[in-house]
């Protein structure tokens, strides 16, 4: 599901392909809600329907892995 033109959300999934542990796909990627959006619960509905989508097509585990978007990640932490 994505709204980004109008409402700016949005959520992927793709195989494991920019972190070490191989052995955790498929991945939550891009999770994103714009700042004026965030605290509705869209995020949480958003990985709902994620996970939902992937059990209906047989895929019974997802993974997301996290960063702190409120700080600039340069590789260094």
């Amino acid at each position: 599901m994505s709204g980004w033109r109008e409402d700016r959300w949005g959520v992927g999934v793709i195989p494991n392909d920019f972190h070490q542990r191989k052995d955790l796909a498929l991945n939550i990627c891009a999770l994103y809600t714009e700042a004026a959006h965030r605290g509705r619960g869209i995020a949480g509905r958003l990985l709902d329907m994620a996970v939902n989508d992937l059990k209906a097509a047989g895929i019974p585990e997802v993974y997301l892995i996290t960063t702190d978007c409120t700080r600039v990640m340069d590789g260094s932490t």
